[in-house]
């Protein structure tokens, strides 16, 4: 968790490791463990969600869950 908590001077930070490697419990403790306010967008994909339309939209989703109004252009 200490380079999750390192990553904060970074714009984006992004998980990304195969099934079952424990991405989601990693991410999910850090983010529970916050000692000040985290901006913490989550997004998961499925296999089948291989669609760049549909990808862009999860992203800006996600995004809006701590930059409301962002991609209302």
């Amino acid at each position: 968790m200490a380079a999750l908590s390192a990553a904060l001077a970074l714009p984006l930070t992004l998980v990304h490791g195969p099934a079952g490697s424990g991405k989601t419990m990693v991410v999910a403790q850090w983010a529970a463990s916050a000692r000040e306010a985290r901006p913490v967008a989550w997004l998961s994909l499925e296999a089948c969600e291989n669609d760049p339309a549909r990808f862009w939209m999860y992203v800006i989703e996600a995004l809006r869950s701590v930059l409301p109004g962002i991609g209302k252009a």
